[in-house]
């Protein structure tokens, strides 16, 4: 919870640095493979029952990644989502509490965007982007937990 406010709080500092002032932090918790999984499954099971008239390149990425419908510009105001946050564990909620009240602690101004995902399947957990008060974020990160050991390492978390 630490490391995650540090890369938040060091993010912010830099900006801060290049003086750019009126920034927001929207952020998002994507858990684990488990957590991840369960979302996937409501999302299709969404998509299956509410969302026939996909554009062609989500349609592909229902089957393929459905995450990736939530990045897709023509697809993701389209429809009410599922939030990501109605696929967390009592595991994932006891993290989200803890890093609030580390956020709220040191004074850090965020909001959560449910929908948020990134752009890259390696994310783990937290997620956040940087906008300057328009649709398109100027920068983003996360947790990517299981990435080296993805590539043939050890298991290392990492933001």
């Amino acid at each position: 919870i630490i490391a995650d406010y540090q890369i938040l709080k060091l993010t912010a500092n830099i900006l801060r640095g290049l003086r750019i002032k009126d920034f927001s932090f929207k952020l998002n918790y994507l858990g684990n493979n488990e957590t991840k999984e369960r979302y996937k499954k409501k999302l299709k099971d969404f998509i299956k029952k509410t969302a026939p008239d996909l554009c062609a390149d989500c349609q592909r990425r229902n089957e393929t990644n459905p995450l990736r419908i939530l990045d897709c510009s023509l697809c993701k105001n389209k429809y009410q989502y599922p939030s990501y946050k109605d696929a967390w564990g009592e595991k994932d909620n006891n993290y989200i509490n803890e890093l609030n009240r580390t956020l709220d602690k040191f004074n850090f101004s965020y909001q959560y965007d449910y929908h948020l995902v990134r752009g890259l399947d390696y994310y783990t957990g937290l997620v956040f982007e940087i906008d300057l008060g328009t649709e398109k974020a100027i920068l983003g990160g996360g947790r990517y937990d299981n990435l080296y050991r993805e590539i043939g390492g050890v298991d290392v978390p990492a933001l």
